[in-house]
């Protein structure tokens, strides 16, 4: 088992991202997280397993964690890169 060699191919983006931040989930798999930028800015994140599949239970395009709105609502000026 283990992450295929090629890479894993992960759901097409809506519009412009950052790079992802990749961390480890002490399970073998890692979690990533990314900024979109479509008509405003948006958080997703993505779990993938040990064996390099998108963990049951989260989108192969990512969840949506937070948006531009829901930030500046709470008073919070929204970065250019998200960092989760």
């Amino acid at each position: 088992s283990g992450w295929p060699s090629a890479g894993v191919r992960l759901g097409a983006p809506r519009g412009s991202i950052s790079p992802p931040i990749v961390l480890p989930d002490g399970a073998g798999g890692a979690i990533l997280a990314w900024t979109e930028y479509t008509a405003t800015l948006n958080a997703y994140a993505l779990r993938i397993t040990p064996a390099g599949t998108v963990m049951a239970g989260w989108t192969e395009r990512g969840v949506l964690v937070t948006t531009q709105d829901l930030l500046e609502q709470a008073g919070v000026e929204p970065p250019t890169m998200l960092m989760l």
